[in-house]
């Protein structure tokens, strides 16, 4: 998991969207100074650098569950079984993971 590039600030930083190989995200408010702007080498990359994400709106919007074999957060609606500290959550047959935007902005302090 590579975050390549992350600031907090109000304008677009010089790096973003510089390089048509990478995934790039913005979670913004106008010219906040809070805008969050991100840079990864792939959706992939920022998906596994979004398991690190703690604040109280993502554990309440999404939970963790496999997915292709990898851990992934998705919206609480799409878990079939939720975790018991003994089994992992399972998803819904045929749910997608949460998208990394949904993810950056319950993140965020938007």
């Amino acid at each position: 998991m590579s975050l390549l590039n992350y600031k907090q600030q109000a304008n677009e930083p010089d790096w973003f969207n510089e390089n048509d190989d990478h995934f790039y995200h913005s979670v913004t408010s106008g010219s906040s100074p809070s805008n969050e702007w991100y840079e990864f080498e792939s959706e992939s990359d920022a998906l596994d650098f979004a398991l690190s994400f703690e604040s109280q709106s993502v554990i309440d919007q999404f939970e963790v569950a496999a997915f292709d074999s990898k851990d992934r957060w998705f919206h609480h609606e799409d878990i079939a079984k939720h975790a018991d500290g003994w089994e992992p959550a399972e998803a819904v047959p045929g749910a997608n993971p949460a998208s990394f935007a949904d993810l950056a902005q319950a993140q965020s302090r938007f």
